[in-house]
């Protein structure tokens, strides 16, 4: 998302953009209510911190469809909520953005906003700082929101229930990135050609991330990877959000395997 901006001029751009939809929102008698309890300046840091939990949705984008992802008790009328929509759009328009940006755009930043006005209405910790994802201390949280891991040899854990294809969640404590591997083998004297084809045609498919082909220890694997930084903290709403949809997806990548050339875990 922040490419976006940064393509369509600079941060500063963003900073802009939602000050005038703050404004636009508060200034309103209707829905000024939405932004109770949040402060602009948290609109904006959010959106810098939190944009690399927003993946990428082809299928919504097209769609048009943007949504209401906060808590149900500080959600409201979707009347009112597709007219904030309807205003963040206008603005993004007249600040010249290409028509083809702005549904993306929108999308993602809504989904943000929304986390922004769940973290000021939250009397339970939302965020993960950097200090509470030590020593099994992911695993059991991942386990209270039942997704159950096992700890593999190399210190890697392996989801496989609670999700809707298995994946490995590795963390880099030096980097403090949390990097997440899904992946299907090919079954035997499968070519990586024929994985590659596979990967190819799944990746015209709208998912959320890039499906690759690479040759395995014994076979060649089909899978994709994806980075979560946790310098500053992990928003855990929008972190689960990510993660189931990373399965959903693969379920999908995997449809394009109609001669079954790839085994499937879940099957």
């Amino acid at each position: 998302m922040l490419a976006l901006f940064e393509k369509s001029g600079n941060e500063k751009l963003m900073k802009q953009v939602l000050t005038s939809l703050f404004d636009a929102v508060s200034e309103s008698r209707e829905i000024r209510h939405y932004f109770l309890n949040v402060r602009l300046e948290r609109l904006i840091k959010d959106q810098m911190l939190y944009s690399p939990y927003i993946l990428h949705r082809p299928d919504r984008y097209d769609a048009g469809d943007v949504s209401q992802t906060a808590t149900t008790d500080i959600q409201i009328r979707m009347r009112l909520f597709d007219e904030i929509v309807f205003n963040l759009r206008r603005i993004l328009k007249e600040a010249n953005f290409p028509e083809d940006d702005i549904p993306r755009l929108s999308a993602d930043m809504m989904e943000i906003i929304e986390e922004t006005r769940c973290q000021a209405n939250d009397t339970v910790i939302a965020v993960l700082k950097p200090l509470d994802l030590v020593g099994e201390a992911l695993a059991n949280y991942l386990r209270r929101q039942r997704v159950d891991t096992r700890l593999e040899p190399n210190g890697d854990l392996y989801a496989f229930t609670g999700v809707t294809y298995p994946f490995w969640i590795r963390q880099n404590p030096e980097k403090l990135t949390i990097t997440i591997f899904i992946q299907a083998y090919a079954k035997e004297r499968v070519t990586l050609e024929t994985v590659q084809a596979i990967a190819d045609k799944a990746n015209k498919t709208p998912m959320s991330f890039t499906v690759q082909a690479r040759e395995g220890t014994s076979v060649p694997i089909f899978g994709a990877q994806l980075v979560f930084p946790y310098q500053l903290g992990v928003p855990i709403r929008l972190f689960m959000r990510s993660i189931r949809q990373v399965g959903i997806d693969f379920e999908k990548a995997l449809l394009q395997d109609t001669d079954q050339r790839l085994r499937n875990v879940v099957k």
